[in-house]
């Protein structure tokens, strides 16, 4: 539509000292014939940046294709620029995946800093309960509980969708009998819609969520 040709325009030409673009408009033809095809915008590119790398290789499947096609641009960008590729989460093999599909050289620059945070620690506890009847997480709501201020605001990761909203469920339902309003209580997944994404992503910020059942689609909106 108009708008997006002259924000095209516009890029080519300069105006902007930093693009931000989704892998989905990036590696598409239409964006290739728009903007990466035109001198006048690759002679003022300095680097591609590519933060959130490992959704190259853990995202590049079915759930996000275009990520897996990041590649494509080193053989649209002049050789002479840089790739800079950030994440908090590459392990070894993620790493050799996301430079295999970005063709990145083996000679590469590789800066690798600790991500220890003192506030934070890992623990490990058996399950006392069986799977489906969520009853191990019982404990988010304390005993003394009586207010969505009473609990402390936590993030429940699940493995799948349905785990998710069978476990916020669980939590409302327990939280229904102690007289604790149950919208504070809420999942967030792929699938929500974004209208209700960015209200749940609102909520949480104002902290009148207290626990997010959510997927790794939650991940980078709390980084």
């Amino acid at each position: 539509d108009l708008y997006l040709t002259q924000l095209n325009q516009n890029i080519v030409a300069g105006k902007f000292c930093q693009v931000i673009v989704s892998p989905e408009i990036v590696t598409s033809l239409s964006f290739q014939k728009s903007t990466l095809s035109k001198p006048q915008f690759t002679s003022r590119l300095r680097c591609v940046c590519i933060d959130e790398a490992h959704c190259i290789s853990l995202w590049g499947g079915s759930f996000r294709p275009d990520y897996a096609d990041l590649g494509l641009l080193r053989g649209r960008i002049p050789s002479n620029v840089p790739f800079v590729v950030a994440s908090a989460i590459l392990p070894a093999h993620i790493l050799d995946d996301v430079r295999t599909k970005l063709g990145l050289s083996l000679k590469a620059t590789e800066i690798a800093l600790s991500n220890a945070r003192p506030n934070v620690a890992l623990s490990c506890r058996a399950m006392q309960h069986s799977e489906e009847s969520k009853a191990d997480l019982r404990f988010l709501i304390g005993k003394d509980a009586s207010s969505p201020a009473d609990i402390p605001i936590s993030l429940v990761y699940c493995n799948q969708q349905l785990t998710c909203e069978d476990a916020c469920d669980s939590l409302r339902r327990w939280a229904a009998d102690v007289n604790i309003p149950t919208d504070c209580i809420a999942f967030y997944h792929a699938k929500v819609g974004q209208a209700q994404k960015r209200s749940l992503e609102e909520c949480l910020r104002k902290g009148e969520i207290r626990i997010l059942f959510c997927t790794d689609a939650v991940r980078m909106v709390r980084e």
